[in-house]
């Protein structure tokens, strides 16, 4: 009976002690693995920036180097009136409103009236 319970402690101890002693893995080794995920996929952002790209039958706009999806219906606006998705172009300064990727308003910004 005690050569039993002297190997079940011990078994118990050896257990323990290899889930203390392996590695865990680090934040950098998941980092390396899964696809990097931009600010705008986790929550609300506001996104000021220059339009680099913009296909609208593909419904992706590039806002300073990041790609992000335009849904159907866009809320664009410039001195505070309604503009159509066909009036801005690229080159044009924005501040953009994004939530999981997808471009929720835009706010078009005059020349010369930057930040």
């Amino acid at each position: 009976m005690n050569k039993i319970l002297i190997f079940l402690i011990s078994f118990i101890l050896f257990f323990l002690a290899f889930l203390y002693l392996s590695p865990m893995p680090q934040e950098k080794f998941v980092d390396t693995f899964s696809p990097p995920i931009l600010l705008a996929q986790t929550k609300v952002v506001t996104v000021p920036g220059f339009i680099e790209f913009l296909d609208i039958d593909a419904k992706l706009i590039k806002i300073d180097g990041n790609l992000y999806q335009l849904p159907e219906k866009v809320e664009i606006t410039s001195k505070g009136k309604t503009k159509k998705i066909d009036e801005i172009s690229i080159g044009s300064f924005v501040i953009a409103t994004i939530k999981d990727n997808l471009v929720m308003e835009i706010t078009l910004i005059p020349e010369g009236q930057g930040f």
